[in-house]
C-alpha cells in the first residue's frame, strides 16, 4: 500500500482520519514529501524500455510508500514492482549473520570460536581467526572472489562449494593479522555459510527458511544455491553495451555459492525483514539477537570498526544509520534504516548503472531534512561536511612544499598532492578528487567531502615524511606512504620479463616488454595488458599491483600481487628454458 501524511488545514477531518486510520502513520509536526518529489528520484528510470528499481520506504514497521520503475525483463516488458524478486547480492551478509547468531543462541557454537574448530581444513595462522573475526570483516583472509579474477576464474560459471574452498585453504598467508585492521572480505563470509551448513547439519538455505524466512512470512525470499530453479517474479540484471547504441545487455552469472551473498527476495519481504529489529520473532524472541546483530566489531586495541554482524553502523545527518548495499552481477541494492527515527528505505535494482545506496539516501534526505542535526536544509546542501571548529592556520611557503608529493595506500590507489593557494589538493587514482585545509603542523581537514576527513603526516628524524594516515568517523583507518618520482620510467625494464608461477592463485603471468611498457599476459584476460610503473620495482593495473623482488644476487626473483582485498600472494620467477 502507498500513502503519505496528511496536512490538516488541506484536508478534511473525516478523509484525514481515514486516510490515518489505513496507514497508521500520523507524525506530529512533519509533513511527507509528495510523491513526486520520491519519483523524481527515479526519473531516468520510469521508462518500460529500461531496467529500473523497486523502492519501499518504511515507516513505525509498515510500508508507507512503495513502487516500481522500469522493467524487470526487457524481452517480454515485464514492469517492476514492489513484488518482484532481485539478487540483493552482499546485502545478503546480514542473513547469513542471523544464522551463526541463532546457533550460538542455541548453545551450538560461541562467536569467539577458532574457526578452525568447525573448518579445521583452514590453515593453522600465526593467531587464531575466530568466528568474531570473520563476522567484523577482521580476520585478515583474502577475498576469494578476488583470487578467482586473478586465476582467470569467470563468474559466468558455476563452481562447487569445494574448489572455492580450496582456494581459501591454499591461501598460505593474510592480508594482516587477525584483529589488527578492518578489511571487507567476500570470504569471512562464504566461511559463515560453510560453518552454518556443518554445524546445523543442514544447507544454509533450508536454515535460513526455517529459522528466519518462515517466522517473519518472507515467503518470496530465499538463499539461491541452485542455479536450475525456478524463481517467481525475477528480475533479470542489465548492464549498458559499450557501443553507443543505448541498448542493455544481460549480465549473467551461474555461481549460486551463497553465504556472502545469494539472497534473492523482495522489497515487500525486506521490510518485514526491518521490522524484526524493532521486536524480535527470531529463536527465543530475545532483544540480545538485535544486540548482536547491531553490535560494533573492535580491532585489539578497543577501536570499533564500523560494522556489527552483516551491517555497517554509522551516522547520516546525524542521526544513527544501520545499513548495507549489495552488488552482483547487474543487481545493485540497498536496506538503510534510521533506528531513532523508525524510517528505513529499500532499493533493489537491475540495473549496473544505479548506485543504490545514494538513491536511498536521498529519498531519506526527504523525510529527515527537517528532523536531522536540527536543520531543514535542502539534501543538496548535504553534499559537503561541515568543517569542524578547528580554526585553519597559516603555513610559510616551505612549509607547505614537504607534503606535496605521491602516496601509497597498502594495496591501494595513489594519492597525488600538490598545492592549491592556501589548501593541499589531492587527486587520487581511484577517482577521488578533494581540498584539505591546515589545521595544525601537521594536520589537515577536507573541506568538500561528504565525510569529514582527518589527514595527518608523519615525519622522520630529519623532518622528512614518512606516512600519511587518513581518518574519518566510523571508518577504519587508511595509511598512506610516499613513493618516489620516477625521471625515466622505461629504464631497467628487460629484468622483468620471464614466466611467474604462483600456488596459491593457481596461475601464470608471462611478463614482456614493449613500446617502453611492462605488459602482462594471463591473470585472466585473454589479451596482454600494459602496466603503469609506479616506482622502480612496483607496477600496477586495474586496481592490481605487481611488487617484483629481487635475490641476494640483485636478479629478480618473482613478484608480489597485491589487490585491495587481497594482498602478499607471490609469483615465483621460472628457471629459462
Amino acid at each position: 500500500m502507498t500513502s503519505r501524511a496528511f496536512q490538516p488545514n488541506f484536508v478534511a477531518l473525516g478523509a484525514m482520519l481515514l486516510v490515518l486510520s489505513l496507514s497508521g502513520i500520523c507524525h506530529a509536526g512533519s509533513a511527507d514529501p509528495e510523491p513526486a518529489a520520491i519519483d523524481a528520484i527515479f526519473a531516468e528510470w520510469k521508462s518500460p524500455e529500461t531496467p529500473g528499481v523497486a523502492l519501499a520506504i518504511v515507516r513505525d514497521e509498515k510500508i508507507i510508500y512503495s513502487r516500481g520503475y522500469g522493467s524487470a525483463n526487457l524481452d517480454y516488458g515485464i514492469p517492476i514492482s514492489p513484488k518482484t524478486v532481485f539478487d540483493v547480492g552482499s546485502t545478503s551478509k546480514q542473513f547469513t549473520a542471523a544464522c551463526i547468531v541463532l546457533l550460538a543462541e542455541e548453545g551450538k557454537l560461541a562467536i569467539t570460536d577458532d574457526v578452525r574448530k568447525h573448518i579445521p581444513e583452514l590453515p593453522q595462522y600465526e593467531k587464531p581467526i575466530t568466528i568474531a573475526h570473520l563476522l567484523h570483516h577482521t580476520s585478515g583472509l583474502r577475498d576469494y572472489t578476488s583470487i578467482m579474477g586473478l586465476g582467470g576464474l569467470s563468474i559466468e560459471h558455476d563452481y562447487p562449494d569445494s574448489l572455492l574452498l580450496g582456494i581459501i585453504f591454499r591461501q598460505k598467508g593474510l592480508n594482516f593479522p587477525p584483529g589488527e585492521r578492518f578489511s571487507y572480505t567476500n570470504t569471512g563470509y562464504f566461511l559463515l555459510g560453510e560453518i552454518v551448513r556443518r554445524v546445523s547439519g543442514m544447507p544454509m538455505s533450508r536454515f535460513a527458511k526455517e529459522r528466519i524466512f518462515e517466522p517473519l512470512g518472507m515467503s518470496s525470499t530465499m538463499f539461491w544455491d541452485d542455479h536450475l530453479a525456478i524463481i517467481p517474479n525475477r528480475a533479470e540484471s542489465y548492464f549498458p553495451r559499450e557501443d553507443g547504441s543505448g541498448r542493455y545487455g544481460l549480465a549473467i552469472s551461474l555461481m549460486d555459492n551463497v553465504g556472502d551473498g545469494g539472497i534473492y527476495t523482495t522489497v515487500e519481504d525486506l521490510a518485514k525483514w526491518d521490522a524484526n529489529f524493532y521486536h524480535n520473532k527470531l529463536g527465543a524472541g530475545k532483544a540480545e539477537f538485535i544486540e548482536q546483530m547491531e553490535k560494533m566489531g573492535t580491532l585489539d586495541g578497543g577501536r570499533p570498526v564500523g560494522y556489527g554482524s552483516g551491517l555497517f553502523i554509522g551516522t547520516h545527518r546525524g542521526q544513527r544509520m544501520v545499513s548495507h548495499a549489495g552488488a552482483w552481477r547487474g543487481f545493485r541494492a540497498e536496506l538503510v534504516r534510521f533506528p531513532e527515527q523508525k524510517l528505513s528505505v529499500i532499493c533493489l535494482a537491475n540495473i549496473v548503472t544505479i548506485d543504490s545506496a545514494i538513491m536511498a539516501r536521498r529519498v531519506a534526505d526527504l523525510y529527515l531534512s527537517d528532523s536531522a542535526a536540527g536543520t531543514d536544509a535542502a539534501p543538496q546542501a548535504q553534499a559537503t561536511a561541515a568543517p569542524s571548529a578547528t580554526l585553519t592556520v597559516s603555513m610559510s611557503s616551505g612549509d607547505w612544499d614537504k607534503f606535496l608529493g605521491r602516496y601509497k595506500a597498502d594495496a591501494g590507489p595513489i594519492w597525488t598532492v600538490t598545492r592549491a593557494g592556501d589548501t593541499l589538493a589531492i587527486a587520487s587514482s581511484s577517482g577521488l578528487r578533494f581540498s584539505a585545509r591546515p589545521i595544525g603542523a601537521m594536520e589537515f581537514e577536507s573541506t568538500d567531502r561528504p565525510q569529514l576527513a582527518r589527514l595527518a603526516f608523519r615525519t622522520d628524524d630529519r623532518g622528512k615524511i614518512i606516512s600519511l594516515t587518513q581518518t574519518i568517523a566510523d571508518t577504519p583507518q587508511v595509511r598512506l606512504m610516499p613513493i618516489e618520482t620516477l625521471t625515466d620510467p622505461a629504464a631497467g625494464l628487460a629484468d622483468f620479463e620471464g614466466m611467474y608461477d604462483s600456488d596459491e592463485i593457481g596461475g601464470s603471468v608471462k611478463a614482456s616488454v614493449s613500446a617502453g611498457q611492462l605488459w602482462f599476459a594471463g591473470a585472466g584476460e585473454a589479451e596482454p595488458y600494459p602496466l603503469s610503473r609506479d616506482a622502480s620495482n612496483s607496477f600496477s593495473v586495474w586496481g592490481f599491483e605487481a611488487v617484483f623482488t629481487r635475490g641476494s644476487d640483485g636478479k629478480v626473483d618473482g613478484f608480489i600481487m597485491n589487490t585491495s582485498r587481497a594482498s602478499g600472494m607471490r609469483y615465483l620467477k621460472r628457471a629459462p628454458g
